[in-house]
Parts: structure tokens; C-alpha cells; sequence
């Protein structure tokens, strides 16, 4: 059986040179491959890759196959706009393992406050999550694939209900009635939550990103 010398006695050889054990043997085919990271530099797509970016600055991938300046960078507001003309959207939170927990979630939007409030309960995932870390993002999709806009957030937990009228009673009950409408019945449903141990995830945005095209490209 052939066996291949050790890295560490190949060294000072002839590149040009198959190497077996007790023996060279030049060939024109056999070629030394240069090691990953040596030689000329990897060229990055994005120059700016690796940078950091200061916090609340905006910054919008450009879709594959759409030509740089084929399509207008959506501002700060548009972007806000579209997080405030929808409900719904898909909530990331990061587990210990470090990967993330993605869940589907109904949110009101607070204009005043840049936050979305959801209603949750004391022993849904993200709910606990949130509580350890509350690094957050919130992705909301426009009317088709290439519309959409991620708000990365800090996540504030309030605490659970446990009597009827208390501060988190009072936050749902304003939650659920832009869901649902006015509640009647505010006893009924105070006890409803108390029993479930709803609270409120509120989503303080921070920074945001996305793409916001009129029309998905080649239509």
C-alpha cells in the first residue's frame, strides 16, 4: 500500500512532484494546491462586510437579480409604514443553543412608541425566552415575496395577570380589542386572562432593514 508522507516532511519539496513514501516522482499533471487564505486575497461581494454598523441606521439588501439603481432604497417611515398597516408577522427570539425560535404572531403596532405589543402566555416559549434575552426581530411581509421589513427590537415582558383590573389586565384588554373589538364583558375576560397567565411582549424597534419593491421582479 502507498502511504503519503507527513505534511511535515513533504516540506521544501518540489511543488511540481507526486510524494510517496521513499520516493519522488515528478509529473507534469500533479499540481500543489495552494491552502485556503494564502495567496491573493478573497474578494468580498459587499465592501462592507465585516463592518459594524451603528445602531438605528437602515439598511436594505438589494433582492437577487434586481440591478443596483433598478429600484428606490425605501426610507425609515415607508418601512415603519408597513409594520403599521399590518398584524401580523413572524417573531424571532434566540434560544440558549443560539438558535433562533420563530413563531407566527398577531402584534398592535404604537406609532408613538415604535413598538408592537403581542399577547402571550406565561409558559409559550417565546414568551420565556424573551425573558432571559431580549433580543428580538420582527418580520412583517408585504403583499408579495420581494415586500417585506425586519425591525430588530428589545423585547420588555410585563408581568403575568393575577388580579382583575391590574396594570396587565388593563394592556391586554386594550391588545384584544383592536383584535376583536370592543369586550362587553370586561369581568369575564379579565378572569379569562388570569386563568391563561397572559401577559404582553412589547417589541421596542431599534433598527430596521428590508426591501419594498411594487412589484416582484420580471412582471
Amino acid at each position: 500500500m502507498t502511504n503519503v508522507l507527513p505534511l511535515s516532511m513533504r516540506r521544501g519539496m518540489s511543488s511540481g512532484a507526486a510524494v510517496v513514501r521513499g520516493t519522488s516522482l515528478p509529473t507534469e499533471t500533479a499540481r500543489a494546491r495552494p491552502e485556503r487564505g494564502l495567496g491573493r486575497p478573497v474578494r468580498r461581494s459587499d465592501p462592507g462586510e465585516g463592518r459594524s454598523k451603528p445602531r438605528g441606521v437602515i439598511s436594505v439588501r438589494r433582492p437577487f437579480g434586481i440591478k443596483r439603481g433598478s429600484h428606490r432604497m425605501p426610507d425609515e417611515q415607508q418601512l415603519l409604514n408597513l409594520i403599521a398597516n399590518n398584524s401580523e408577522g413572524i417573531l424571532a427570539a434566540v434560544t440558549r443553543a443560539g438558535y433562533p425560535h420563530l413563531t407566527n404572531v398577531l402584534y398592535v403596532w404604537d406609532p408613538a412608541q415604535r413598538a408592537a405589543r403581542v399577547s402571550t402566555t406565561a409558559d409559550r416559549v417565546k414568551g420565556r425566552i424573551l425573558r432571559r434575552d431580549p433580543r428580538a426581530a420582527l418580520h412583517v411581509p408585504g403583499s408579495h415575496f420581494w415586500s417585506y421589513v425586519v425591525a430588530e427590537c428589545d423585547a420588555n415582558v410585563s408581568d403575568v395577570a393575577t388580579s382583575p383590573g391590574d396594570e396587565t389586565c388593563r394592556e391586554l384588554l386594550e391588545v384584544h380589542s383592536v383584535f376583536y373589538g370592543k369586550i362587553a364583558d370586561e369581568v369575564a375576560f379579565f378572569a379569562q386572562m388570569i386563568k391563561a397567565q397572559r401577559l404582553v411582549v412589547r417589541l421596542q424597534v431599534k433598527r430596521l432593514y428590508g426591501v419594498l419593491l411594487d412589484k416582484p421582479p420580471g412582471t
